[in-house]
């Protein structure tokens, strides 16, 4: 990781820990191992992610965590 700050460097290894740990949660899920629907999975989070940061920005309350949805 090339993250100078810390503030930015804790925030990049807490998501890391999250996404582990997600992985863990999805072992045994039939569909992630079904590349059609993994990929609906993985778009499906990420439209989640910005809609939230979109409407964060927009209401003028933008931060950097946007995963609480």
């Amino acid at each position: 990781m090339k993250a100078k700050q810390t503030a930015s460097r804790n925030l990049l290894l807490e998501l890391l820990g999250t996404l582990e740990q997600m992985k863990n949660d999805l072992a045994g899920n039939e569909i992630m191992d079904i590349e059609s629907a993994s990929a609906a999975y993985v778009e499906e989070f990420a439209l989640k992610v910005f809609t939230s940061a979109d409407d964060e920005d927009r209401s003028g309350q933008a931060t950097r965590y946007v995963l609480s949805f």
